[in-house]
């Protein structure tokens, strides 16, 4: 008789999102939910307590790519399979809203128009100063 070699099955996760977020300078991505179908009623159980996500980019921008990782199986025929981590994760970064300016009541309009003039004009000549170090 021929010994032969069984390879585990690829076990991919689905039903997995990805929370849309406003620009918070950082790459980190919410990642929700998450389910496999093993074969056969195999005894296999999604763990996603370490799972994490990740925006490619930090930048804002609509449908942006998430790289999702983390994820582990447990369950008796859990040595049976090979975990695929999710992929074609998608979601969107706002951008970060600006909070308008507010001028103290004891700045008057005048002197408010004055003080952006000046700032306006010194401007390019601050690009023109080596840096400090």
């Amino acid at each position: 008789s021929a010994a032969g070699t069984i390879t585990k099955a690829n076990l991919n996760i689905n039903e997995v999102s990805v929370s849309n977020k406003v620009y918070d300078g950082t790459r980190t991505a919410s990642l929700n939910g998450g389910a496999v179908k093993a074969l056969n009623q195999d005894d296999v159980i999604l763990i996603n307590e370490n799972a994490t996500g990740l925006f490619e980019s930090k930048d804002a921008g609509e449908s942006r790519v998430v790289l999702a990782s983390g994820y582990t199986i447990k369950g008796i025929d859990s040595n049976n399979y090979n975990l695929v981590q999710p992929i074609g994760l998608f979601a969107d970064i706002s951008p970060k809203p600006l909070l308008p300016l507010r001028v103290p009541p004891f700045i008057s309009t005048n002197a408010l128009d004055r003080l952006l003039r000046s700032v306006h004009k010194v401007a390019p000549l601050l690009k023109l100063m080596p840096a400090q170090v």
